[in-house]
């Protein structure tokens, strides 16, 4: 009986940190492709496009760090269920 636990506790410490680093590489690349979106430039000014696609690339460097916190929390939820004694 105490060897399952020590497995299971392994098994979720290993998924929760594999979900962290992971959802922590996939919003990492959404934040530069979210900057990348926002410093499209026109070449004769600013324009209604310029503005629209700026604010676009911000909103998904918003979304990418709000999920990053996210990720964050419930790998530390799963961790806390894991170690609950």
């Amino acid at each position: 009986m105490k060897a399952t636990i020590i497995i299971h506790k392994i098994v979720f410490t290993i998924v929760a940190i594999v979900l962290f680093v992971t959802a922590f590489q996939i919003f990492e690349k959404l934040k530069v492709y979210g900057l990348s979106i926002a410093s499209i430039q026109s070449k004769g000014g600013n324009t209604l496009w310029e503005a629209y696609y700026q604010q676009v690339g911000y909103v998904y460097i918003c979304l990418a760090e709000f999920m990053k916190f996210i990720s964050a929390g419930i790998s530390g939820i799963i961790l806390c269920i894991t170690y609950k004694e």
